[in-house]
């Protein structure tokens, strides 16, 4: 005698043999295995890609302080050339 079971994601009874069992102890079809496990990845991209968004933001805050900075060097640096230029030295 074969052991049946339900699909917890749409109710179709099966065999034993031909669910998938998920760690949580659930027992579902190929059907609502392969869409439970693409939910699963879609959910884990869609986390990291917020997470590469806001590196990605970060950097570009960092450019900008690191662009900001190397200006006022490069305009310190010209007003030292300029006021030595003035003044003959």
């Amino acid at each position: 005698m074969k052991i049946k079971v339900s699909c917890d994601g749409c109710g179709i009874e099966m065999d034993a043999s031909n669910s998938n069992s998920d760690y949580d102890g659930s027992d579902y079809c190929g059907k609502c295995w392969k869409e439970k496990k693409v939910s699963e990845l879609k959910g884990r991209r869609d986390r990291l890609q917020i997470s590469i968004d806001a590196d990605i933001e970060k950097m570009n805050n960092l450019n900008k302080a690191i662009a900001s900075l190397e200006a006022e060097d490069a305009l310190q640096q010209q007003l030292i050339s300029s006021f030595f230029t003035a003044h003959g030295l």
